[in-house]
């Protein structure tokens, strides 16, 4: 995926550059393929037993103070291990590497490196209340 959105990347970081401050959102989102159960490469997207499966996509996009979109900064997709299903409350056993809150440390890590590149610009990044987890 980064190399089909690599040249999207580019061109985020372009349009940042020219701006004071940046909001980088973001978020989680699932995507259902309950309807193709014969799909290849996809899994339970739902915290229940109820068969519902697909991929889990979390982006960071950013955005000027005028909510303009200048673009993606972060795009990850993957597919949650059926086997790993119902295993949620040993989470806390698990170093933050393994395990999928992961994402927000990485989004927040194509911050810095966006901040890195712009020093003049403010960089400000925004999740929702499930990233208090890490």
């Amino acid at each position: 995926m980064d190399k089909l959105l690599k040249s999207h990347y580019e061109a985020t970081l372009k349009r940042i550059s020219e701006e004071k401050i940046i909001l980088v959102v973001q978020d989680t989102t699932t995507v259902n393929y309950s309807a193709h159960p014969l799909t290849e490469g996809i899994g339970p997207i739902s915290p229940k037993s109820d068969g519902v499966v697909g991929l889990l996509l979390h982006d960071s996009m950013a955005f000027n103070l005028a909510g303009t979109p200048l673009g993606l900064l972060d795009v990850q997709c993957w597919a949650r291990d059926p086997k790993q299903f119902g295993k949620r409350q040993f989470r806390h056993e698990l170093s933050i590497e393994h395990k999928e809150s992961q994402k927000w440390l990485k989004s927040f890590n194509k911050v810095i490196e966006a901040k890195k590149r712009f020093p003049n610009t403010t960089l400000i990044s925004v999740a929702d209340r499930e990233a208090r987890y890490l």
